[in-house]
C-alpha cells in the first residue's frame, strides 16, 4: 500500500502561506513584496456554484517590511504590521 503525504496547501481552495514564498519578518521590503505577490498569484481563484471565489492568502503574525502596494484577500491569526 502506497502512502501519499498531502500538504494542506495542495488542496484546492486551501489558503496559501506567504512564508512559503519567502516572506519573513526579517526579509527585505523588496523580497517581502515579491513573496506577497507570488502567494497572491499562486492562490488564484476557483468557482463554486458559478461564483468566482478568491483563495485567501495567510500572513503569519509579525511585522513585515513591504515595498509598494499589495492588494488581495489576506488573513492572519494574530497582529500583522506592515512597514515601508
Amino acid at each position: 500500500m502506497a502512502l501519499t503525504k498531502t500538504r494542506y496547501s495542495m488542496l484546492e481552495s486551501s489558503p496559501v502561506n506567504v512564508t512559503d514564498f519567502g516572506a519573513s519578518t526579517s526579509a527585505s521590503a523588496d523580497d517581502n513584496a515579491t513573496a506577497f505577490l507570488a502567494a497572491k498569484a499562486k492562490a488564484g481563484t476557483y468557482t463554486i456554484n458559478g461564483q468566482t471565489v478568491y483563495t485567501p492568502v495567510y500572513i503569519p503574525a509579525g511585522t513585515y517590511a513591504v515595498t509598494g502596494t499589495v492588494v488581495g484577500s489576506f488573513f492572519t491569526d494574530g497582529i500583522v504590521g506592515i512597514t515601508t
